[in-house]
């Protein structure tokens, strides 16, 4: 459990540290008021005494922050902590130290989003278009968010009232089934369903300050499971009272499992598919690569997983300048060629997403470096840029691209 914990500081990141104490505070909370001896209820008030004490200390040094660290705290989450926040900007790099700016900024624009659309938002894995629209002043230059690094915000500004109220309805039936557990099983298993619990409640708060993954949502899934489990097994399973009822079942868990084994299989598949692409997506910056290279391996990643094909053609788009300025010089059947297919995919990524801006300013750039040797092409660029300057008004990529 210690190196566990000290594994965790080494990793810097500061909403899994929350979650963490936020999950002990669930566990005290719950023996404060559902102890059945003093000792315990005793022991849970000094927990929460001890927990207000570090929330205090946390939340002095986000107003107070230390401009210059000290070297006892080179522990990168003690130095996250405790230094003053830079902001990812072009000026700072993601290696210093950085991200409440960031966060403030990003959940701003989800607000923004979520006071245009409340109804149902602006779609699943859009808030990219949320922040371009709303992203100013600070926000104008820093990184990229493609998330809103928090689950609430994030339902909040792509599914609108509708998404948030089931996100907060499963999160609230969860927590009243946890706690109800502690009241109708035996005092002797108590505490598994309350370390679930205070997991689950850790897993929430870090979800409100990251970007989601793969693995944490798994691990949401598998405690999720638990608990349904535990429910279940408390609840009285319904009597139909007809002799059809045995052969029912049966065909239900035969279609169930085929089921399940097909979703495996399609699982599988597409998870060899997103590795696949992956995996090309990093051979393209390949610093070796010939130009003709890096282009094969962009059309390997456009066709390896058509649902994610926007990631490659951005990259297309943002090396085409580049690409197009080689070929020039060498063969221009070659940059005719290569015009050609990027025009084609940026159709492509277009319908997929119409309001990336970020689609629109590459784009913008691209022929922009095609109306230097093609004139004609001036109207073209001319066109993506005032768009994009439009789709995101305040971004120091479109500002520049209109200019």
């Amino acid at each position: 459990m210690l190196l566990s914990l000290w594994t965790l500081s080494l990793t810097g990141s500061r909403g899994a540290i929350l979650g963490l104490l936020t999950g002990i505070g669930f566990l005290a909370a719950v023996y404060l008021f559902l102890g059945q001896t003093r000792l315990v209820r005793f022991a849970a008030v000094g927990s929460l005494g001890l927990l207000a004490c570090l929330v205090g200390s946390i939340a002095f040094f986000l107003f107070e922050p230390l401009v210059s660290p000290i070297d006892v705290f080179s522990n990168p989450l003690l130095k996250r902590v405790l230094t003053i926040d830079r902001g990812n900007t072009r000026e700072n790099t993601k290696d210093e130290v950085s991200s409440y700016s960031d966060r403030i900024e990003a959940w701003r624009t989800g607000g923004g989003g979520f006071i245009e659309k409340p109804g149902l938002g602006w779609g699943p894995e859009n808030f990219l278009v949320v922040f371009g629209r709303y992203a100013s002043g600070y926000g104008s230059d820093m990184n990229v968010h493609s998330y809103a690094h928090s689950e609430f915000v994030e339902n909040a500004a792509t599914k609108g009232t509708l998404g948030l109220s089931t996100y907060l309805a499963l999160w609230t039936y969860t927590f009243v089934v946890v706690v109800g557990l502690y009241r109708i099983i035996s005092p002797k298993d108590h505490i598994l369903p309350l370390f679930v619990g205070a997991a689950l409640t850790g897993y929430f708060i870090q979800s409100q300050l990251s970007v989601p993954a793969a693995s944490s949502s798994l691990q949401h899934t598998i405690l999720l499971a638990f608990v349904a489990r535990l429910e279940a097994i408390g609840e009285r399973s319904l009597a139909y009272g007809s002799r059809w009822a045995p052969v029912l079942y049966d065909w239900i868990s035969t279609v169930g499992v085929v089921v399940i084994l097909m979703l495996v299989g399609i699982g599988i598949f597409a998870n060899q598919a997103i590795y696949s692409t992956a995996s090309s997506i990093k051979k393209i910056h390949n610093p070796l690569n010939t130009s003709s290279q890096s282009i094969n391996y962009v059309r390997q990643t456009i066709t390896g997983f058509e649902p994610l094909a926007n990631t490659p053609r951005i990259t297309l788009f943002e090396n085409f300048p580049k690409f197009w300025t080689l070929l020039q010089s060498r063969d221009q059947r070659d940059a005719e060629r290569l015009l050609a297919y990027a025009e084609t995919e940026a159709a492509a990524a277009l319908a997929a997403e119409p309001e990336n801006w970020l689609i629109h300013s590459n784009l913008a750039a691209m022929y922009r470096a095609v109306a230097v040797h093609n004139p004609e092409y001036d109207d073209v660029a001319k066109w993506y840029s005032e768009r994009a300057l439009e789709l995101a008004p305040h971004r120091i990529e479109t500002t520049l691209a209109a200019q």
